[in-house]
């Protein structure tokens, strides 16, 4: 999967930046919803989870 091969191909400072920036959407999702209101398909929403949990 490229996804999974981009992921860990990132630099140390890359996945610290990734990490903060998951942190920042989590407590903007925490806050307020509606700030993250978006459409995309199934496919894609897993494919965005994967990229920023690796999971």
């Amino acid at each position: 999967m490229q996804l999974k091969a981009d992921r860990q191909a990132l630099t140390q400072g890359q996945k610290r930046t990734l990490a903060k920036l998951n942190a920042i959407l989590d407590r903007s999702d925490a806050e307020t919803s509606a700030l993250l209101h978006h459409v995309m398909s199934v496919r894609t929403m897993r494919a965005k989870e994967f990229f920023l949990t690796g999971v």
